[in-house]
């Protein structure tokens, strides 16, 4: 049987294994650094310059020189703005992935969930009750109370039963492996018995 998987740790494992939400919380960290660097280059940077120079008269003197520009009309403030706008779109961007990644495991694990209830069902109480009749149906056929009919159509009924839990238990599996595709490939299962 697959193991017992809970939804909190198959969404978590989502958040973190999943490749389009690492993509898109790289962008976003991408235009973060873009927008700091932005507003970082609105404010002027001082030159020093220092040298010899040859002065009036034939002498030779050190020079020094400081060069800071005024930003008076020119504040960056169009880049900063379509920095910013590049942000809330990366932003926007990572929540609709991350809103998608979440319904496909919530998708994945209802199902995942539904198989496992439907398989412990028919694994307890559909097998029990069918091996149960079948034994039934042998010793009252070897009795005679029962004719060759009877006893097939008993154990007719005990295979479609095992049929179904087999086909049930199957899915179940096939759910589990969605559900693990969904969560990015790996993540924390309970340590809960499974149905």
């Amino acid at each position: 049987l697959p193991p017992a998987v809970l939804l909190a740790d198959a969404l978590a494992a989502a958040s973190r294994l999943r490749p389009e939400a690492a993509a898109a919380r790289a962008e976003v960290e991408a235009v973060r650094s873009a927008l700091r660097a932005a507003r970082l280059s609105r404010r002027p940077s001082p030159t020093v310059s220092a040298g010899v120079q040859r002065q009036q008269g034939g002498f030779y003197g050190p020079t020094l020189g400081l060069s800071l520009p005024l930003p008076v009309f020119d504040r960056n403030a169009g880049k900063i703005a379509a920095e910013q706008a590049r942000l809330d779109q990366a932003e926007t961007r990572l929540d609709l992935v991350e809103r998608r990644i979440a319904a496909d495991v919530r998708s994945a694990y209802e199902t995942y969930a539904s198989l496992g209830r439907r398989t412990a069902l028919v694994r307890g109480e559909l097998l029990s009750g069918t091996e149960g009749l079948l034994a039934t149906a042998r010793l009252a056929y070897a009795e005679g109370a029962l004719s060759l009919v009877e006893l097939l159509d008993a154990a007719d009924a005990y295979r479609e039963a095992r049929v179904v839990s087999a086909e049930l238990l199957a899915g179940y599996t096939v759910a589990y492996y969605d559900l693990l595709r969904s969560a990015g490939g790996a993540f924390d299962s309970s340590p809960t018995p499974t149905p």
